[in-house]
Protein backbone atom coordinates (compact mmCIF):
# COMPACT_ATOMS: atom_id res chain seq x y z
CA UNK A 1 0.00 0.00 0.00
CA UNK A 2 2.62 2.68 1.15
CA UNK A 3 4.85 1.64 -2.37
CA UNK A 4 1.85 2.70 -4.78
CA UNK A 5 1.05 5.99 -2.56
CA UNK A 6 4.85 6.48 -3.16
CA UNK A 7 4.52 6.04 -6.92
CA UNK A 8 1.15 8.16 -7.48
CA UNK A 9 2.88 10.89 -5.04
CA UNK A 10 5.69 10.70 -7.62
CA UNK A 11 3.20 11.15 -10.80
CA UNK A 12 1.58 13.49 -9.39
CA UNK A 13 4.78 15.58 -8.44
CA UNK A 14 6.22 15.14 -11.69
CA UNK A 15 2.66 16.14 -13.66
CA UNK A 16 2.45 19.27 -12.00
CA UNK A 17 6.13 20.09 -12.55
CA UNK A 18 6.17 19.02 -16.07
CA UNK A 19 2.60 20.15 -17.59
CA UNK A 20 2.31 22.25 -20.38
CA UNK A 21 2.18 26.05 -19.07
CA UNK A 22 -1.30 26.05 -20.88
CA UNK A 23 -2.53 23.86 -17.79
CA UNK A 24 -1.04 25.79 -15.06
CA UNK A 25 -2.56 28.27 -12.57
CA UNK A 26 -1.53 31.89 -13.14
CA UNK A 27 0.01 31.70 -9.89
CA UNK A 28 3.46 32.53 -8.81
CA UNK A 29 3.51 29.62 -6.58
CA UNK A 30 3.59 27.34 -9.44
CA UNK A 31 5.80 29.41 -11.42
CA UNK A 32 8.55 28.90 -8.84
CA UNK A 33 8.24 25.13 -8.74
CA UNK A 34 8.57 24.61 -13.25
CA UNK A 35 10.95 27.50 -13.81
CA UNK A 36 13.82 29.32 -12.74
CA UNK A 37 16.01 28.58 -9.69
CA UNK A 38 13.74 25.89 -8.15
CA UNK A 39 14.09 23.34 -11.34
CA UNK A 40 14.09 19.31 -10.60
CA UNK A 41 17.41 18.21 -11.09
CA UNK A 42 17.28 14.88 -9.81
CA UNK A 43 14.72 12.60 -7.38
CA UNK A 44 14.73 9.11 -5.78
CA UNK A 45 12.63 7.58 -3.16
CA UNK A 46 13.61 7.35 0.43
CA UNK A 47 11.65 4.72 2.94
CA UNK A 48 8.36 3.40 2.30
CA UNK A 49 6.81 6.69 1.95
CA UNK A 50 9.40 9.29 1.24
CA UNK A 51 10.61 11.20 -1.58
CA UNK A 52 13.96 13.18 -1.60
CA UNK A 53 14.68 15.72 -4.48
CA UNK A 54 17.59 17.81 -5.65
CA UNK A 55 16.26 21.46 -6.68
CA UNK A 56 20.06 22.61 -7.15
CA UNK A 57 20.90 25.90 -5.78
CA UNK A 58 18.17 25.54 -3.45
CA UNK A 59 19.32 22.37 -1.83
CA UNK A 60 18.45 19.19 -0.99
CA UNK A 61 14.54 18.66 0.32
CA UNK A 62 12.46 15.34 1.61
CA UNK A 63 8.35 15.62 1.27
CA UNK A 64 6.87 12.60 2.70
CA UNK A 65 2.93 14.49 3.25
CA UNK A 66 5.47 18.23 4.06
CA UNK A 67 8.66 19.97 2.46
CA UNK A 68 11.17 19.67 4.61
CA UNK A 69 14.37 21.08 3.40
CA UNK A 70 17.51 18.31 4.99
CA UNK A 71 20.29 20.26 3.21
CA UNK A 72 21.36 23.43 1.47
CA UNK A 73 24.05 22.48 -0.38
CA UNK A 74 23.25 21.47 -4.02
CA UNK A 75 24.16 17.38 -4.21
CA UNK A 76 25.97 16.08 -6.65
CA UNK A 77 24.64 12.61 -7.07
CA UNK A 78 22.04 10.70 -4.24
CA UNK A 79 21.18 7.18 -3.35
CA UNK A 80 19.00 5.38 -0.85
CA UNK A 81 20.37 2.25 1.20
CA UNK A 82 19.67 0.38 3.92
CA UNK A 83 16.28 0.96 6.00
CA UNK A 84 16.38 4.70 5.71
CA UNK A 85 19.49 5.88 4.67
CA UNK A 86 20.82 8.32 2.41
CA UNK A 87 24.23 8.43 0.79
CA UNK A 88 24.55 12.13 -0.77
CA UNK A 89 27.45 13.06 -2.65
CA UNK A 90 27.92 17.27 -2.17
CA UNK A 91 31.10 17.21 -3.73
CA UNK A 92 33.40 20.03 -2.61
CA UNK A 93 31.88 19.36 0.82
CA UNK A 94 31.91 15.91 1.40
CA UNK A 95 30.21 12.76 1.42
CA UNK A 96 27.48 12.12 3.84
CA UNK A 97 24.73 10.04 5.17
CA UNK A 98 21.37 10.69 6.77
CA UNK A 99 19.77 8.34 8.70
CA UNK A 100 16.80 10.40 8.64
CA UNK A 101 17.36 12.51 12.23
CA UNK A 102 21.36 13.22 11.72
CA UNK A 103 23.86 13.48 9.68
CA UNK A 104 27.43 12.12 9.41
CA UNK A 105 30.11 12.39 7.69
CA UNK A 106 31.95 9.58 5.75
CA UNK A 107 33.84 10.33 2.96
CA UNK A 108 36.29 13.92 1.97
CA UNK A 109 34.84 15.93 -0.95
CA UNK A 110 36.58 17.13 -3.46
CA UNK A 111 39.93 18.35 -3.75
Amino acid sequence: MKTSKTRIIILLFLFFCFMPHSLQADNINVQRWTSGPWQLQDMIPWGSDKIVIDFGINGLWNFDGAWVQLSRWNPKKMAAWGKGNLIIDFGSHGLWNFDGSSWQKIALGEL
